[in-house]
């Protein structure tokens, strides 16, 4: 970090960690900066959507409470005084005067010791605004939410002109049910879009033409709105994501009674999400043969007839020799985007999954992993002979691919390459089947017709290399959910306050204890862990450990204020047995101490997951909700998983994809 001599220096190293996903660290600087400037109204804006962005909307818009006490947000209360004056120069005296004497009083009351917003804040910290309050008004539904919204984004707009807050503002106005003045707002994007659209930033002129396509609907131009959504998602390949936005603006214009031509959701269909799962290249002396090397033509064209057909542009797999690398290099060539997860260290994996089949697979291999868009790890820790790792990358990649196509708006396919037999290994391709609930959703290549219709002769028995040996080790690591805790303000308690501390745990195990209870729990001081075999039940009793602590501290308890709580939860490999000290169960464990490494930066009275945690937490409520709609019942995950970005772990422990945990409305 650079030397912060002057709240200038603050402001632009809080907004660059922003702008880079630092989020935690874009907050937590903020905070400190404010301390030395506490009349820093960009550090508070930046605070509040750093806070946003960790889900953390309360204290966000908390932050914000000391900015608008300062400052209207637009000028009604202007017009209010401006109307009661004319009222009280155009009247006849009376009782009628008196009114118009109270009305002006009360609208110079309002006015008095403010200012308009728009004269002291820059156009970037006017356009977060509006954003942190689109977000509010989104969890709230508030009415004040979004008028705030729509000022914000309107002054950010008169300021700049940029189309994106014009937009905001338009948006915001039609669902105030200000159709003049979002018409009016929609004429003036239009008008500033004609300015722009021979810009050569391929990516601002997608977003201006998008933007455009919203102020034709708002103005009922639907055809010149269907060709402005056709132009920017056909004009530059962007990203899979780019389009979610834009359709989701269009369903809140929907929503808000804009009409929206024929074909116009279509135009703007989600990429479609696959993740895939298959058979690997036969082993040498592997008898009767399953996946012989000469089958590698005939199934690549499968996989390409299948992937046409299914209109696949974001794919999820492993990277094993045969089935996986195929699909992966069929998504490549279709410039598709590819998500690749490994189960364990990758040159134990290549060892155990690729090298058999010779260096050839051995250099595609390495090939696929360059030109992937992503490739994750359920864990870089050693393969140790742990079969059941490979069933935990299975399903961080049916989580994985699930959160993506939600995000997407819409929902994940798999594509299997499977020959039909039933016997499966831990992570094999019938094992993630049988994971796979919802058959409308599936497509099968029967490996055993392809392997019918080529008829192949059998391979050489010295074609391959010799498969390397792995030592598996004699304890098994078992995939379980990890929560770390952190009781906040416990090292400021007196030593007066400790028996009312001792008294508080007691009553808080006794109300943790109506639910399902961790096998393993363990406290010291002010910090609790816990582990449990299921994502869905560790959430729960997150949550309910996060709403426990404060409703059972507080002045009636003995403690000056309720105290807060933070919570961490991580997912892994874990060694299981018995504490030799204390005879009870206890786990160990690199990721134990990942779970440690993410509770002390999380925001008090919140709750936090790594990707691995959530990706697994995905796929158990995947088939709690299959299992519910085949049984005809309604079935609704009662969390959302927020996904807030990159956050970088102490002691090297790299960095960690971080979501929010919070009860859904």
């Amino acid at each position: 970090m650079a030397d912060r001599d002057s709240q200038t220096e603050w402001e632009r190293e809080v907004a660059d960690l922003l702008d880079a996903g630092q989020t935690f660290l874009a907050q937590d600087l903020a905070e400190q900066g404010l301390s030395d400037f506490p009349d820093s109204d960009r550090l508070r804006i930046l605070r509040a959507g750093a806070l946003t962005r960790t889900g953390a909307l309360a204290d966000a818009l908390s932050t914000l409470e000391p900015l608008l006490a300062r400052f209207v947000i637009d000028d009604a209360p202007y017009k209010r005084a401006a109307t009661a004056l004319d009222k009280l120069i155009d009247g006849r005296g009376g009782k009628r005067a008196t009114k118009n004497v109270a009305e002006l009083a009360e609208a110079l009351d309002e006015l008095r010791g403010k200012r308009q917003l728009v004269q002291s804040l820059d156009a970037d910290s006017l356009e977060l605004l509006g954003r942190v309050y689109d977000e509010a008004w989104a969890q709230s539904g508030g009415r004040e939410h979004l008028e705030l919204a729509s000022a914000m984004h309107r002054a950010a707009f008169e300021r700049t002109g940029r189309l994106r807050p014009g937009i905001g503002a338009a948006v915001a106005s039609w669902q105030l049910r200000r159709r003049s003045e979002a018409r009016k707002l929609a004429e003036a994007v239009l008008a500033q879009h004609a300015e722009l659209a021979d810009m050569s930033d391929a990516v601002q002129r997608f977003w201006n033409t998008g933007m455009a396509g919203a102020a034709h609907l708002m103005l009922n131009q639907p055809t010149r709105a269907q060709d402005m959504y056709a132009q920017a998602i056909t004009d530059v390949n962007i990203g899979a994501d780019a389009v979610v936005p834009l359709l989701r603006q269009v369903r809140q214009l929907e929503a808000a009674g804009v009409k929206l031509p024929v074909g116009l959701l279509e135009t703007l269909k989600p990429p479609r999400v696959v993740v895939f799962t298959g058979h690997p290249l036969d082993r040498p002396d592997q008898r009767p043969a399953r996946f012989p090397a000469a089958l590698e033509a005939a199934l690549r064209a499968e996989i390409d007839e299948r992937l046409e057909r299914m209109d696949a542009r974001v794919g999820y797999s492993s990277a094993a020799c045969g089935s996986d690398l195929l699909f992966v290099e069929a998504m490549l060539d279709r410039g598709g985007e590819v998500n690749v997860i490994l189960p364990f260290d990758q040159e134990d994996y290549i060892a155990a999954s690729v090298r058999y089949a010779g260096p050839r697979w051995e250099m595609r291999f390495r090939n696929a992993l360059k030109l992937a868009n992503s490739v994750t790890y359920a864990t870089t820790e050693h393969y140790l002979g742990h079969d059941n790792l490979f069933r935990f990358a299975n399903q961080m990649l049916h989580g994985m691919a699930t959160m993506r196509a939600r995000f997407l708006e819409t929902e994940p396919h798999l594509l299997a390459v499977w020959d039909m037999d039933e016997g499966s290994l831990p992570g094999g391709a019938a094992d993630f089947i049988d994971q796979w609930a919802d058959i409308m959703r599936l497509s099968i290549i029967d490996l055993d017709d392809v392997l019918t219709r080529v008829a192949p002769k059998p391979a050489p028995k010295a074609a391959a290399a010799a498969a390397d040996t792995l030592a598996k080790t004699g304890r098994e690591r078992h995939i379980r959910g990890i929560l770390f805790a952190d009781l906040v303000g416990f090292s400021k308690l007196g030593e007066e306050r400790i028996p009312a501390y001792m008294d508080f745990l007691a009553r808080l195990k006794d109300e943790l204890a109506k639910g399902i209870e961790p096998p393993m729990i363990n406290t010291w001081g002010d910090a609790i862990v816990a582990v449990m075999p299921k994502a869905v039940d560790l959430v729960d009793y997150a949550l309910r450990l996060k709403a426990s602590v404060p409703a059972l501290s507080g002045p009636e308890h003995g403690f000056a204020q309720p105290m807060n709580v933070r919570i961490s939860l991580h997912a892994g490999p874990v060694f299981e047995g018995n504490d030799p000290f204390h005879s009870r169960l206890n786990y160990y464990g690199a990721h134990i101490n990942r779970a440690a490494r993410l509770e002390p930066v999380t925001v008090p009275g919140h709750v936090y997951a790594t990707q691995q945690f959530v990706a697994l937490l995905t796929s158990e409520e995947s088939a709690l909700r299959n299992e519910a709609e085949a049984a005809g019942q309604d079935w609704r995950s009662p969390v959302v998983a927020e996904y807030v970005g990159v956050l970088e772990l102490a002691k090297n422990f790299g960095d960690q994809p971080v979501y929010h945990i919070r009860d859904a409305d």
